[in-house]
Order: C-alpha cells, then sequence, then structure tokens
C-alpha cells in the first residue's frame, strides 16, 4: 500500500466511523496541517540543538494528529480531560528524541503529574495536578 493509497483508506474508515463525508475529513485534516504549520514552537529540552515541538494548546484541531504525522512534526496539545477531570496535555507525533525529552524535561519542568511516554511510538502526556 502506498503513502497515498493509506491516506486514502485512512479518510475513509474516518469518515464511516465518524458519519462524516470524506470530503469533511480532508478538509480538516488540510485545515489541521495549516494551523499545525502557523503554530509557535516550545522547547521540549535545549541541548546544542533545542528539541522543539509545535504548541497547540489551546486550539481544538480536528483531524490533529493526522496532520502532525503528514506534516512530520512533533506537537503538544490539549487532550481529553482525565476521569477526575484533570486537565491532561499530550505530546504526539514525536521522535524518539521529541517524546522522552517531553516526558524527562518539558512535563515536568511545566507542572505535570502522572507522566507516561511511549517513545516508539510517538506518543507522552501528563495531567496537571488539580488544585
Amino acid at each position: 500500500m502506498t503513502a497515498d493509497e493509506l491516506l486514502r483508506w485512512r479518510c475513509a474508515s474516518r469518515a464511516a466511523y465518524q458519519g462524516r463525508s470524506v470530503e469533511s475529513i480532508v478538509a480538516d485534516i488540510a485545515a489541521a496541517r495549516i494551523a499545525v504549520r502557523a503554530a509557535p514552537r516550545v522547547v521540549l529540552r535545549n541541548l546544542r540543538d533545542a528539541i522543539c515541538a509545535q504548541d497547540m494548546r489551546g486550539a481544538h484541531v480536528p483531524e490533529l494528529p493526522d496532520a502532525a504525522a503528514l506534516e512530520g512534526v512533533c506537537v503538544i496539545a490539549d487532550g481529553l480531560p482525565g476521569r477526575d477531570n484533570r486537565v491532561k496535555i499530550v505530546c504526539m507525533g514525536g521522535s524518539v528524541a521529541e517524546i522522552i525529552s517531553f516526558r524527562d524535561v518539558w512535563a515536568p519542568e511545566n507542572g505535570l503529574t502522572d507522566i507516561y511516554a511511549m517513545p516508539d511510538r510517538g506518543l507522552a502526556g501528563g495531567y496537571y495536578s488539580l488544585r
């Protein structure tokens, strides 16, 4: 399967699951790609060369994971609330170095708790504590 075939399949399966048209999924991905490109960058770890991610916090962007993957960039974004309604922050689409930097540096420095990471899957997250 080519990358284009995979993208067409992904859009068709998401459209069927969500009860939407394929065209609306494609349009959301296109809009999300523009938003990702325009987003400010946040430094996850400052080494000789800074490790960064696109900062999508505060914006609801449908189809963000697909857009980040297509753009080949790591993003941090608001996640769905946890069962206890804590604010969740996710880091997705990252390289192993980006995910580890989020987990080991950025998340603890920014007050996140219950931090988790799956570097080989390009995903991490954590929660702001309840006050």
